[in-house]
């Protein structure tokens, strides 16, 4: 009579197999997954500084009562960064803007580390230039990307 079926070692075997590959996809998923997160989060965050120099290029001046439309201060805390209208030399040489001027802030996952290399920064009026050369390093999982912004004003991802 002929034997129907496996034997114990074969279906041994063939699971064992079975969970080696799937523990090998789960973690090449989980590093994709981490990279499309730091990807998505710096690619986002180049965006909004990018609008707002073209809003400081614009002369894009605040709705408020401001005769000296100056740009937008950005400054960065640990989680975010606040975007500052400046008017009439209010940002200029750590001065303070009143807190009628609009101002706006822009979130960052949670999850992402962010450390910021000489800021606050200033996108001056009608030019979209900056005083200085400035980096933000996202971090997350044991990757990193920088955003640098040279004095041009140009915003980029290394």
């Amino acid at each position: 009579m002929a034997n129907r079926g496996f034997t114990l070692v074969e279906i041994l075997v063939a699971s064992t197999v079975v969970m080696l590959l799937t523990g090998l996809g789960l973690a090449s998923w989980n590093r994709f997954h981490d990279r499309s997160l730091l990807s998505s989060v710096t690619n986002q965050l180049a965006t909004e500084l990018r609008q707002v120099r073209q809003a400081a290029l614009s002369g894009e001046k605040p709705a408020s009562n401001c005769s000296v439309f100056d740009g937008y201060r950005i400054e960065v805390n640990t989680d975010s960064l606040r975007v500052q209208s400046c008017c009439d030399n209010c940002c200029r040489a750590g001065g303070s803007c009143p807190p009628s001027l609009p101002q706006r802030t822009i979130e960052i996952d949670s999850r992402v580390s962010l450390a910021a290399t000489n800021f606050p920064l200033i996108f001056v009026s009608l030019k979209g230039t900056t005083d200085k050369t400035a980096q933000l390093e996202l971090s997350f999982s044991g990757q990193s990307k920088t955003i640098e912004i040279t004095p041009s004003g140009e915003v980029k991802i290394n």
